[in-house]
């Protein structure tokens, strides 16, 4: 019984079995090594995406600002804010913006030429822009 078991390893079909299935893994390793070098491309990508996007906020936050406070909430995304120059803005709250630091009377600085809501005063880092 043990000689044909092994007369049945030594024929060609296994080894033609092996060499098919060696074909298949070493596609499935091209294919898994295209995946990796795509995924590390993306976060290449995502990476210089985030760093543009935290120079856009140091770059709204450096301009000069205006002292305004934070009226009321319209919904979850926009609300009004009353600069010291006596007007109301309707801005858009963005998803920065922590929304339990938003209450009626909260000190914020306002982008004095966009009106942005830059930070609240109580050293908040978030942003709101005028609509």
């Amino acid at each position: 019984m043990a000689d044909t078991a092994y007369a049945k390893r030594s024929t060609g079909t296994d080894s033609e079995d092996l060499y098919t299935r060696l074909k298949k893994l070493q596609h499935e390793l091209e294919f898994i090594e295209v995946q990796e070098k795509y995924i590390i491309d993306e976060q290449t990508n995502l990476k210089r995406e985030y760093l543009r996007a935290q120079e856009e906020v140091k770059r709204i936050q450096s301009v000069p600002l205006v002292i305004g406070q934070f009226l009321e909430a319209i919904d979850q995304n926009s609300g009004i804010v009353g600069s010291t120059t006596g007007s109301n803005y309707y801005v858009r709250i963005l998803s920065t913006i922590d929304r339990e630091l938003l209450k009626p009377n909260a000190s914020v600085a306002l982008h004095k030429v966009s009106d942005i809501y830059t930070s609240a005063l109580a050293h908040i880092s978030s942003f709101v822009a005028k609509h």
